[in-house]
């Protein structure tokens, strides 16, 4: 496994469609469940050839309401 298809946040391997070589509208983070966290407004990981597995973007996006939650207040 190459590193495009880890995780910048834990090293697991990131389900990325598009890293294994498939369109990119077939991967999770496009599909827009309900249940899948929106890749919208997060930081780019630091190594931006890699993509969040959905686990580390859901935590990203809960950190994320929390600070603005707290800056809101």
């Amino acid at each position: 496994m190459t590193e495009v298809n880890l995780c910048p946040g834990c090293s697991q391997p990131n389900q990325c469609a598009f890293s294994l070589g498939q369109p990119a509208d077939t991967c999770w983070c496009m599909q827009g469940a309900p249940d899948q966290p929106s890749t919208e407004k997060l930081p780019l990981p630091i190594k931006a050839a890699s993509c969040y597995c959905s686990r580390c973007l859901k935590k990203l996006k809960d950190e994320k309401k929390r600070l603005e939650g707290q800056i809101d207040q």
